[in-house]
């Protein structure tokens, strides 16, 4: 493990030395993690994909006189994931003579370091998607992006929307970000292999480790060898990992005082211990593994089990039909030290404006418009399916049920009720930009595959992240809480 040790270090210089706001930067993964839809025909406006240097994103090319161009920056391919983009787009460019030019930034490392250097360079993108919620609150404490309260007032107030999602963008009294989709975490299982071998749906730890025991073998229908539970340890996504197993034992990274107490809680030290027991259950290749790798296993009858997100319904809907009648969810289940008011983990994707844009206040009318109901709703035709919707009005239109496949509104539907009491890691009692370094520094990645393969036991592996943590927040003091 040196090596890995010694990459994460040389990351974390890498990303300290970006500099500038805070030397912020971005997680990298996609956060959608299911397996993936079939590809369609590109669209006419979306630009070439960003490749993984930290030079701004090249400029479209200047529309039609007269006509305004929006640089859109995303890391949802419109291809594959989002097809309708364009078509959904086209009333707006109409109505406000603008265009809007879409490049593509799946790496979201990239993104940021794109971001940075652009802000530099005073030629920013006029509106952002990033994929994770630490990203858009990074960005606007840091001065990057600007306030985006008076978006969500237009459009009705913060209660037009889940809470949640409100709560983990809001910092120092401002909105960093406006809610856009959620990917939530939940737990999907086999049904047709709970079924034939008597296994209870786990609701607690204990269920789940019968459950584990039990579920894996060689499947009676397919005669393909089954694994009972997914475990990915990779930085990609080494950060959910962390919070399925925390949160829903009442685990803390920080105090409400934001006093760091990883190595210091029983709770959080109970779920590492815990970990160890279910890990025995992973599959092949956890340590290298995210929870798209492992969607994609459970997708193909795999795995019985699977801690991913509600865009799972997606691939399963367009890739694998067969897997429909034998695949239900859950949320993940509660540890013994549970008051079940918190949960595994639950991210949105969010709308972001940089400040140094020049047309602010047309990005702004953007969003205000993307996300009235009326438009918003469209979105879901052509979007992966399996997102979860962000304003509360939507899971209970008609015109949602006819839009999205009647699996997939049954999949929703588990991933509102798992996002009621979601959590992000290192955010246990709300915003905390320091959160995305500790990801982005590989620093959960090296502390599970250390725990997994067992250099360090539970508690001197909690002891040495308290150490990598303690020396984030001495070198980027102000991302510290809000």
């Amino acid at each position: 493990m040196a090596h890995d040790i010694l990459r994460s270090r040389a990351n974390r210089r890498r990303i300290l030395a970006l500099g500038g706001a805070g030397a912020l930067t971005a997680l990298a993964g996609a956060c959608s993690g299911g397996a993936s839809s079939q590809p369609t025909t590109p669209s006419t406006n979306a630009s070439t994909s960003a490749g993984s240097s930290s030079a701004p994103a090249t400029k479209a090319a200047p529309q039609a006189t007269g006509t305004t161009t929006i640089e859109y920056w995303t890391f949802m391919p419109t291809a594959s994931r989002f097809p309708g983009r364009p078509q959904l787009f086209a009333p707006f460019e109409q109505q406000n003579n603008a265009k809007i030019a879409i490049t593509e930034i799946t790496d979201l490392n990239a993104m940021s370091e794109k971001l940075l250097a652009a802000n530099a360079a005073k030629q920013v993108p006029d509106l952002l998607d990033p994929g994770f919620t630490e990203m858009a609150v990074s960005w606007g404490k840091a001065g990057i992006t600007v306030d985006l309260s008076d978006v969500v007032k237009a459009l009705g107030g913060s209660d037009i929307f889940y809470p949640g999602w409100v709560r983990d963008l809001t910092c120092g009294g401002k909105m960093h970000g406006v809610p856009y989709m959620a990917p939530v975490l939940i737990l999907w299982y086999r049904k047709d292999i709970f079924q034939e071998k008597n296994i209870q749906v786990p609701a607690t730890w204990d269920d789940w480790l019968i459950a584990a025991d039990k579920a894996a073998g060689v499947d009676s229908t397919t005669k393909k060898q089954v694994y009972s539970v997914s475990g990915y340890l990779s930085a990609t996504h080494a950060h959910v990992m962390w919070q399925n197993m925390i949160g829903p034992n009442n685990g803390l990274t920080f105090d409400q005082n934001m006093k760091l107490v990883v190595n210091k809680n029983p709770d959080t030290l109970a779920a590492i211990e815990f970990f160890l027991k279910l890990s025995k259950y992973f599959q092949p290749g956890a340590v290298n593994a995210n929870y798209g790798d492992t969607g994609n296993l459970f997708a193909s009858g795999t795995l019985a089990m699977t801690m991913t997100s509600t865009t799972e319904a997606n691939g399963i809907i367009k890739a694998h039909s067969d897997m429909i009648p034998k695949a239900a969810t859950t949320p993940i289940p509660f540890g013994s030290n549970s008051d079940k008011k918190r949960g595994a983990f639950g991210d949105c994707y969010s709308w972001a404006v940089p400040t140094a844009s020049k047309k602010v206040d047309l990005s702004k009318k953007f969003i205000q418009w993307f996300m009235t109901p009326s438009t918003y709703i469209q979105a879901f035709k052509t979007i992966d399916y399996g997102h979860t919707p962000v304003l509360q009005s939507i899971i209970n239109d008609p015109q949602f049920a006819k839009i999205v496949p009647a699996f997939g509104v049954d999949v929703v539907k588990t991933g509102l009720e798992a996002a009621k009491i979601a959590t992000l890691p290192a955010e246990d009692f709300g915003p905390n930009p320091l959160s995305n370094l500790i990801t982005t520094t590989g620093t959960w990645s090296d502390f599970w595959q250390r725990i997994y393969n067992k250099t360090d036991a539970p508690q001197a592996g909690l002891d040495r992240l308290a150490d990598k943590i303690n020396q984030l927040i001495q070198d980027n003091p102000t991302q510290l809480g809000c």
